[in-house]
């Protein structure tokens, strides 16, 4: 199973209703995918959470989508330092009330025993002005 599908049984299980959004590009020669607002691969409503566009990944590479999400400026093409338009999409997310989450998912457990599917849940906000990330428990 894909850390998608893994990420939408889970929130529907939580009373979510979820869809993906990433969509897959064929390109020739290969497949491009493109994120919604360049970040977001679910998109996710419940009553009482609100809305939640979610970056799903595995676990070793949450790092790397943290980076992509809050980074001031990335180096473009052309190695050249430019702002990051992915962060002022997430910025205009949560300005508008959305919630923004990356997922990574990986088994774990006690040695000797089956491991389990978890995932790091990394949740981004607004702190007076500055775009803020924490690692929050699991959704139960």
């Amino acid at each position: 199973m894909t850390p998608s599908a893994r990420s939408i049984h889970e929130l529907r299980a939580l009373g979510f209703r979820a869809d993906k959004t990433e969509q897959r590009l064929p390109i020739p020669g290969k497949f491009v995918t493109r994120d919604t607002f360049g970040f977001g691969d679910i998109l996710a409503c419940h009553h009482a959470g609100g809305i939640l566009l979610l970056q799903v990944t595995d676990r070793s590479s949450v790092n790397k989508h943290i980076l992509k999400a809050s980074a001031e400026l990335l180096e473009d093409e052309d190695g050249e330092r430019a702002p990051n338009p992915i962060r002022v999409n997430v910025i205009e997310w949560i300005e508008a009330g959305g919630r923004f989450e990356i997922w990574g998912w990986s088994q774990s457990g006690p040695r000797g025993e089956t491991k389990r599917w978890r995932y790091r849940r990394v949740v981004f906000a607004r702190d007076h002005g500055d775009l803020i990330w924490t690692d929050e428990p699991e959704i139960l």
